[in-house]
């Protein structure tokens, strides 16, 4: 089965709707995690965002990963690019962005949940996650 097909029926299930109106995504996602500028910052950089996901998808399937870095995968990007356009045109990428980019992937990407290993932001302890629970409620911290 194709992961479009996987993606669609996972969609269907779950309600999810493939947006990329910022205030809609803001009020669907942000959960107090994100970087301050990130909605800012993504509106001008799906490629990116596009990149990543190929990245992903590619190394789970190649190399059967079950989870990676956003950062790694952003340098292999940065790489690419820099490869293919001679430098030209490199990609751009805020690393202040990044945990918000493996944020949203993992958001809207049902294959891809779970792929990057993400943490609390120093001093945002008072974060809440989507479902009003915090970050810290269970008495651990991450790692």
């Amino acid at each position: 089965m194709g992961t479009w097909l996987i993606w669609k029926m996972v969609a269907k299930n779950k309600g999810w709707r493939r947006t990329r109106n910022i205030e809609v995504l803001q009020k669907r996602h942000e959960d107090g995690t994100y970087y301050p500028d990130f909605w800012k910052w993504i509106p001008d950089n799906w490629h990116i965002y596009n990149g990543v996901v190929r990245l992903a998808r590619e190394s789970m399937e190649v190399e059967d990963r079950e989870y990676w870095s956003v950062d790694a995968l952003c340098h292999v990007l940065r790489f690419e690019t820099s490869i293919r356009d001679r430098s030209q045109n490199e990609v751009k990428i805020n690393n202040n962005c990044t945990s918000g980019l493996a944020r949203l992937i993992m958001a809207r990407e049902p294959d891809l949940e779970g792929f990057f290993k993400i943490r609390t932001p120093p001093g945002k302890e008072e974060a809440v996650k989507l479902d009003g629970s915090g970050y810290y409620d269970n008495g651990e911290q991450d790692e």
